[in-house]
């Protein structure tokens, strides 16, 4: 029902998955897997890979200010942000697996699909039988 929703709150997880796209990502799945933490050693690999530099300038350009989100409710100021700690976006993200790169083709909301299907929305309320029901 909400895929074909483009609000603000999931252009994190947009972004995320538009990393996961990048050619690199897999040498980049290794690196962050083999490096002891989330800071700067995960960086310093990364930038060491080919084109590392590429995928940390896009990391870079996405995670400010889309990575301001909360990991918790949000109710709290004490909830970590992605930025706050890099093992939120990167770990879930990229362990490495041979289904990475299909997975996360897989789970694209399909927004073009979902635009295309639009103008149809008035066509179900003739399937409505009653006025007081279509009200």
């Amino acid at each position: 029902m909400i895929s074909g929703i483009d609000v603000i709150m999931y252009k994190p997880d947009d972004e995320l998955k538009a990393l996961r796209k990048k050619p690199s990502c897999s040498a980049v799945d290794e690196a962050v897997t083999a490096a002891s933490g989330m800071g700067e050693d995960v960086k310093k690999a990364v930038a060491a890979l080919p084109k590392g530099d590429e995928w940390l300038a896009a990391f870079e350009k996405a995670r400010y200010p889309w990575f301001n989100i909360s990991s918790g409710t949000g109710w709290f100021h004490t909830d970590r942000s992605w930025n706050d700690s890099l093992g939120i976006p990167l770990s879930p993200a990229f362990r490495p697996t041979s289904t990475r790169s299909a997975l996360a083709r897989a789970v694209d909301r399909p927004m073009e699909e979902v635009r295309a299907e639009r103008p149809h929305h008035g066509e179900y309320r003739e399937l409505i039988t009653n006025d007081a029901d279509r009200k």
